[in-house]
């Protein structure tokens, strides 16, 4: 059994294929070069490709990807997987808030961001402008309606062709089949040769929650026992009661009853669950890893989960991988996103993917000094994860004898790299109760 995983690719259709391209286990179909393949037959050599979540919003390839992925899994449905991220759920709001006679609201989040009436200015109030205002401050995707006017343009095969700002509004408002379908095949949560698979974390709090379909948007946060739902107690059970929950909420927003899906939109949204979720709460934060809390390693070492994926926040030009004992699961937290803020993407030239088998996880890829990387995680559980004054080991770059070290402070990445006897004295974080 061989599972490819990646994470966070954002629109970025051409980082997707630098990705596939570097694969042992993806490839593209040799006569049109469009489709999603296994390099291999997936049945007799047992191959799995899992996405990790976050696949709109930041480059010209929403649409295609999501026709890319919808149909590799049509094809393989038992072999390919996806777990959905906020900037998949979110898309859901649209419906919601673009209508007649009523304003987006304002980001509470961010108490600089300007409402929607200051961003109107002196243009008419339309549709387009509130998918306009959504995107560049509810979504922080503020070049996302002009990528997509160009892949329309593109999946046109007419380059004269300029798609009007209705035409592209339509498609993320009423045109979004493809996104419907996207969802719908998606999950909240993968469990898949023991790992766990989930575009957040587990918090502590949201340890086997499920919503109920009556929860309502709240930007007040509050009283997190106050949240309707459901905690499960087994792993399996959890599972098949977020799918449960998916499926319904989504119904509803696609016949226009009930609570119209509010309840899987405001599933993505910390204060909307009082942090119980598993789509934008996170083990990292500020350049740090804050590991599990220790009743959820506990859970995952009932459960036999031995590794843990997630993507959401971006960790620089490096996996973070982290074991977290004493349960002995790995956690690798894989967006590199925001690798190298000069890149035209944020991320070139830094790639990385993670290949795992049942006794091994393998790590390749590139750093944005362009060293290429390989390795098998469990051959350096001895450093790897650990850290001292801020200073994370990431990586074993074995064409140098030395591990990688990256340090954040703000949006800058410092680096540097260091042999085994020189991390004396690093050590695993504690486990903190989040």
């Amino acid at each position: 059994m061989k599972i490819e995983y990646l994470t966070d690719i954002e629109g970025d259709l051409q980082y997707f294929k630098t990705c596939v391209d570097r694969s042992s286990i993806l490839s593209f179909s040799e006569d049109d070069g469009e489709h999603l393949c296994f390099t291999e037959n997936p049945v007799t050599q047992d191959l799995y490709f899992v996405f990790g979540g976050d696949l709109f919003d930041k480059g010209p390839g929403d649409i295609r990807l999501a026709r890319m992925f919808v149909d590799f899994k049509d094809r393989h449905p038992d072999r390919v997987f996806w777990v959905l991220g906020n900037r998949d759920v979110n898309k859901l709001r649209f419906k919601l808030e673009v209508t007649d006679g009523t304003d987006p609201p304002k980001p509470f989040w961010d108490p600089k961001q300007i409402d929607y009436r200051t961003f109107l200015e002196d243009r008419p109030d339309t549709r387009v402008e509130k998918v306009k205002y959504i995107l560049q401050y509810t979504m922080n995707a503020p070049k996302s309606f002009e990528y997509r006017r160009e892949e329309m343009r593109i999946i046109s095969n007419n380059p004269t062709l300029t798609p009007t700002d209705e035409a592209v509004s339509e498609s993320f408002t009423v045109k979004n089949q493809f996104l419907i379908e996207y969802l719908e095949k998606g999950c909240l949560i993968l469990t898949l040769q023991n790992t766990l698979f989930v575009h957040g974390c587990v918090p502590k709090a949201g340890l086997g929650f499920v919503p109920d379909l009556k929860l309502e948007f709240s930007h007040k946060g509050g009283d997190a026992s106050k949240v309707p739902g459901k905690h499960y107690g087994t792993l399996s059970e959890w599972c098949a009661a977020l799918e449960d929950f998916k499926q319904k909420a989504l119904n509803e927003y696609k016949t226009n009853q009930g609570n119209l899906g509010r309840a899987l939109m405001t599933f993505q949204i910390t204060t909307g669950t009082v942090g119980k979720n598993i789509v934008v709460e996170s083990w990292y934060s500020r350049g740090a890893l804050s590991p599990p809390h220790s009743d959820v390693v506990k859970f995952f070492s009932e459960n036999n989960i031995t590794r843990v994926c997630t993507g959401h926040k971006p960790v620089g030009d490096t996996p973070l991988i982290s074991p977290l004992s004493p349960s002995g699961a790995i956690l690798f937290s894989m967006d590199t996103s925001m690798s190298n803020a000069k890149a035209p993407n944020r991320r070139d030239p830094a790639v990385f993917n993670l290949t795992l088998t049942p006794s091994s996880s393998i790590v390749t890829g590139r750093l944005i000094d362009c060293t290429e990387v390989s390795f098998t995680v469990e051959d350096h559980l001895e450093h790897i994860g650990k850290s001292k004054d801020g200073w994370w080991v990431r990586a074993y770059v074995a064409s140098e004898g030395k591990y990688h070290l990256t340090k954040q402070d703000g949006y800058d990445l410092h680096q540097k790299r260091a042999t085994a006897a020189e991390l004396e004295g690093y050590g695993y974080p504690h486990h903190e109760n989040i």
